[in-house]
Formats: structure tokens, sequence, C-alpha cells
């Protein structure tokens, strides 16, 4: 996990080396403008959203924003990640994704009964939990949202377009970083 801002910083290095590798030259010097125009936030800053929303970040997620201020999209399934000023609950980011997974938290099901264990795990995972979500990313074209449950030690999804239904992840914030970077060296093989 990446909890420091020395720690992000070395990550970013090869991340940005990496991108900068399988982008089109145009897009390269995009990158490399976009990037360096993500200055980091202020400690103020970031207690400041976290006095807005209620909520005390975790540490990989504290300091990605001392780090940088958002992360620009480096690829169609890889949105950018909002800088702090657009951090929001998902009511707010998202009103229709907001109402559809609140109509999965009272979903019934024919034949189920209300304390039916598969229904009670549908409810919180496709309904409840994406309700009480922080959204981490813009809901743009056809890119991923990404949103982080801050009641669930801050368990990282992803609402896939192609796949509509929240896809829980076991890690958080710093995991889906280096997911991401992950996927980016599949690319090239």
């Amino acid at each position: 996990m990446l909890t420091t801002v020395s720690e992000w910083t070395e990550f970013f290095g090869r991340y940005r080396k990496r991108s900068s590798e399988l982008l089109e030259r145009e897009e390269i010097e995009v990158f490399d403008s976009t990037w360096l125009a993500i200055r980091p936030a202020s400690e103020a800053a970031v207690d400041a959203t976290q006095d807005r929303l209620g909520v005390h970040f975790p540490p990989d997620l504290f300091s990605f924003y001392l780090t940088c201020n958002g992360w620009p999209a480096d690829s169609w399934y890889n949105p950018a990640i909002n800088c702090l000023a657009d951090l929001d609950w998902l009511e707010k980011q998202n009103p229709g994704l907001h109402k559809l997974v609140s109509d999965a938290a009272t979903a019934q099901w024919p034949g189920r009964q209300d304390d039916d264990p598969d229904l009670v795990a549908y409810r919180l995972e496709q309904g409840t939990q994406v309700m009480r979500t922080i959204a981490i990313t813009f809901d743009h074209d056809d890119q991923p949202t990404v949103l982080l449950d801050p009641e669930s030690d801050w368990r990282l999804g992803s609402w896939l377009h192609s796949h509509p239904a929240m896809l829980w992840t076991d890690g958080g914030f710093s995991e889906y970083m280096i997911d991401r970077y992950e996927n980016l060296i599949l690319l090239d093989t």
C-alpha cells in the first residue's frame, strides 16, 4: 500500500514513464503537460475536503492528494481521478446512478423473503453500499465510475456501463492505482 508522499512520488514516476511509452506522440505532450499541471494539494485543502464530506481519508488517499491533486485519464478504461474540489458523494456526482442503486437496495425477488441471505447480500452490495459512496471519478462516456465506501474500511468498487452492476474489490485506493499501472504493463505485452 502507498501511504506516504515519497512512495506516491516514486510510483508516479514509474507510472508516468510507462504511460508515456504507450501513448502516441501527440498524446504524450498532452499527458506531460497535464501531469505537471496537477500540483499537490495542501494539507489544509485535504482537511477542508474531509470536513466538507464529513469523513477522514485513509492514509493512502490522504497522501495521494498531498502528492497530486487528481490524476489524468490514461486510457479508455482508466478514468481521471477527481481533484479535491470535485470529490463528492455519489448522490451529488451522479444522481441517475444513485437512483438506480437505491432501487437495488429495496429490490424484491419473486419467491424470496426479505431475510433471504442472497437477497440481503445483493441489496447491500448493489444498493446500500453503493449509495453511501464517494465518487472519485466522473461518469464520462463508457469509462467506469470509481467509488469508495467510507463505511466499509474504504473499499473500492467500479460501476461499469458494459456490466451494469457494482464490482467491488478487496483493496482500497492505492491498490486500485497499482492495478491501473499493472494494466498499462499488460497493454505493452
